[in-house]
């Protein structure tokens, strides 16, 4: 594994940086990815997620229509408009050289008689295939909010969308078979398709099949469950991670999704950043699936040490040191065009922070913040593969039942 500092160069001199400190970025590991965001659009992605997801100063609340039938007050506040954002905020971390990006929206809809006259929509679509231009992703993500959540939950759908789109990258790449895969699930529910609501056991067959399609493809991934719904019946995310080696993060609040994104991203090597002249710790600091890192770091006078600290699971770790020298008079360094947008949404986080409260004060509140969404992650994770286990075993005796004579 390499870990390389891609800005500032070591033995820099530069300008002191108030506020938020001096950007530092790089990544760990050459390898190159792909990650395919795949998303939920269900109906039920229409509900208030419980926070000012569009930054409206109100938050969206379920209400009655003139049909009597609940709403969202606040379509900007949605699960669907929380997920969005919270894809939104690892796409700000993804390496923009190294890493290929796309999207797939899922939900889907049963069959019904007479099909072949009035086929169904596909129960997922490619909304972005994979790209390096992380702005059309965004444009992407920007088109997916405009759009109305309908339909049931079709997970297995989303998976394989998602692995063709793995296999037609828009062109043929020398590089592809370097490339580690990746796949963001995020759903707010469980499977209901491709078998209806009423076939539970068919439905979960479904998507595990789907997971050991994407295991033999090479690709690994991390799923979101948000909300109630999604923790009651977990099996079908639980599993899709466990089989695919990848992280499964419960989500029993949707507001949280976005803090959850932001502090608890799932990824290998576990990374840090510090100064160690000043024993400061960078912040904020993201480090994302892919394994690209940035961060702002506070410099004293004179030479400052850094060190960049990668430790995969099961590995010692390594170490990068970068020495700067802070001189008020030295000129601005050019980042680097690849860092730009990085380093806008990572400072708009910082600022948004400095706003509230001191940067010291910020950054006890964020490490309290990130204990507490481990703390929380780790009981809802023993929960959820609590009542995962109990559903397996509720369906293999249900199939049992069916098959005596």
């Amino acid at each position: 594994m390499n870990l390389v500092v891609e800005y500032p160069r070591d033995g820099s001199v530069v300008p002191e940086a108030r506020g938020c400190g001096t950007y530092v970025a790089g990544w760990a590991g050459a390898t190159r990815f792909d990650v395919i965001f795949v998303i939920d659009t269900s109906k039920s992605t229409r509900d208030p997620s419980g926070a000012d997801i569009d930054g409206d100063f109100s938050i969206g609340r379920a209400r009655l229509d003139e049909s009597g039938q609940f709403e969202n007050s606040d379509a900007g506040d949605s699960i669907l408009a929380a997920e969005i954002a919270a894809a939104r905020e690892l796409l700000h971390g993804l390496h923009p050289a190294n890493t290929r990006v796309g999207i797939v929206a899922f939900s889907g809809s049963p069959s019904r008689p007479l099909e072949w006259l009035f086929p169904r929509s596909p129960s997922a679509v490619t909304v972005q295939s994979l790209t390096l231009d992380h702005a059309a992703v965004g444009d992407a993500f920007d088109r997916l909010a405009k759009q109305k959540p309908e339909g049931s939950t079709n997970m297995a759908a989303g998976i394989d969308r998602a692995l063709a789109d793995f296999e037609t990258p828009g062109g043929v790449d020398a590089l592809a078979l370097e490339r580690k895969r990746l796949i963001l699930f995020f759903t707010d529910g469980y499977p209901t398709l491709p078998f209806g609501p009423e076939a539970e056991a068919e439905n979960i067959g479904a998507v595990l099949e789907a997971a050991a399609r994407a295991r033999e493809a090479g690709a690994r991934i991390h799923a979101y469950a948000i909300g109630v719904s999604a923790l009651e019946s977990p099996m079908a995310v639980v599993e899709m991670a466990a089989r695919t080696g990848g992280a499964f993060t419960p989500v029993r609040h949707p507001a949280d999704l976005v803090d959850m994104v932001r502090h608890a991203v799932p990824g290998e090597p576990r990374l840090s950043l510090r100064n160690t002249t000043t024993g400061d710790e960078a912040f904020p600091f993201s480090a994302a699936p892919d394994g690209a890192f940035h961060g702002f770091v506070r410099l004293a006078r004179g030479r400052n040490r850094l060190e960049i600290r990668a430790a995969p699971g099961g590995a010692p770790a390594q170490v990068e040191t970068l020495d700067l020298d802070l001189d008020p008079n030295a000129p601005p360094s050019a980042l680097p065009e690849n860092l730009v947008s990085r380093r806008v949404a990572l400072l708009e986080e910082c600022l948004a922070g400095l706003k509230r409260l001191t940067l010291e004060a910020e950054r006890e509140r964020a490490e309290r913040l990130r204990k507490r969404l481990a703390e929380e992650i780790e009981r809802e994770r023993r929960r959820a593969r609590e009542r995962a286990e109990a559903q397996r075993k509720q369906l293999e005796l249900h199939v049992e039942e069916e098959e005596q004579p």
